[in-house]
């Protein structure tokens, strides 16, 4: 299961000059005053670039995706377009048409291989615009190039086997402050006996391992936090807004559940699993230090009883 790429990493500095050298090029061929690029969530949209020709109707910002004109892209997963803002019941009654006025809207999703919209490219004038056939196919065009650029910036911070994030990718996470600053857990774990299902049964029984593994990690923790694997047959967790109780309710529900996986072409191999969770309610304990404390703790665990789940609050 290929996590979805989180804002932090889709709003980076390079993708927002490849998105502003893309606004560049359409602003000479597109009639319309005001261009911009979009990436979502699914629940926060980030305007990375915009370029205003006169008036200025759009900056880069953050919203929340329901009261941003992008939803309507995205839910139609097409090209979309408004002559009138303010007539369209999908939105008249967003908060841009209440600052706005009437406007023309114009938008085409950033959709990645696997079909997942990330984003929008977008136009918007206060005037009447026609897009003209050849218009149209350009902003088609241009959105395929930007999805291309950020699918192939998302899979450097992605692992390859598992689909969950890599080093690369924890790092920026914890890094970025709006993740930061906040009240947040980290779970630490580590997958018991990687090592003797490698030696009797070869690495691809030991990958699927580590993939079956990954994919309940993210089907539990996925809403929640990032899952990252650092490497080897560790992966840690980060949780912002999480109390520890809860983190540590959803590592007993995938220890669990990993227990029940059979590994195909085994003699009824199974996986267990060891973690380590810390918290903490201090928006200024670092990450790297709860991060720390999550892997001690999981170490500990692992010396007095492998298959365990314990909770460290700091």
């Amino acid at each position: 299961m290929l996590a979805s790429p989180p804002l932090h990493v889709l709003a980076t500095r390079p993708l927002e000059a490849q998105a502003n050298k893309v606004l560049a090029v359409l602003s000479e061929f597109l009639g319309i005053n005001t261009l911009f690029v979009a990436v979502n969530d699914g629940t926060t949209n980030v305007i990375v670039a915009s370029r205003n020709r006169n008036a200025v109707l759009v900056e880069p910002s953050r919203s929340p995706l329901a009261e941003a004109y992008c939803r309507v892209v995205i839910e139609d997963r097409q090209y979309v377009e408004i002559p009138d803002t303010v007539k369209n019941p999908r939105t008249s009654v967003l908060p841009p048409t209440h600052r706005l006025g009437s406007t023309v809207f114009v938008g085409v999703p950033l959709v990645l291989r696997d079909g997942r919209v990330i984003g929008t490219l977008c136009g918007m004038d206060a005037d009447p615009v026609e897009v003209t056939p050849r218009q149209r196919m350009l902003l088609d065009t241009m959105a395929e190039f930007l999805s291309y650029v950020f699918e192939l910036e998302w899979k450097s911070y992605t692992d390859s086997l598992t689909g969950s994030g890599n080093r690369r990718f924890m790092d920026t996470f914890m890094d970025d402050p709006q993740t930061a600053n906040r009240r947040k857990s980290v779970v630490f774990c580590d997958m018991d006996n990687l090592k003797p299902l490698n030696d009797v049964w070869g690495h691809d029984v030991g990958d699927e391992a580590l993939r079956r593994l990954a994919d309940h990690l993210q089907q539990v923790f996925g809403p929640c936090g990032p899952v990252c694997r650092p490497g080897g047959d560790e992966f840690v967790i980060l949780l912002p807004d999480t109390p520890g109780e809860a983190a540590s309710d959803m590592a007993r529900r995938v220890r669990d559940a990993v227990q029940h996986i059979v590994l195909p072409e085994t003699d009824n191999a199974r996986i267990s699993v060891t973690m380590g969770v810390a918290s903490t309610a201090d928006p200024a304990v670092p990450w790297r230090d709860l991060l720390r404390r999550a892997d001690a703790t999981m170490l500990e665990a692992k010396n007095t009883q492998k298959g365990s789940v314990v909770w460290n609050v700091v």
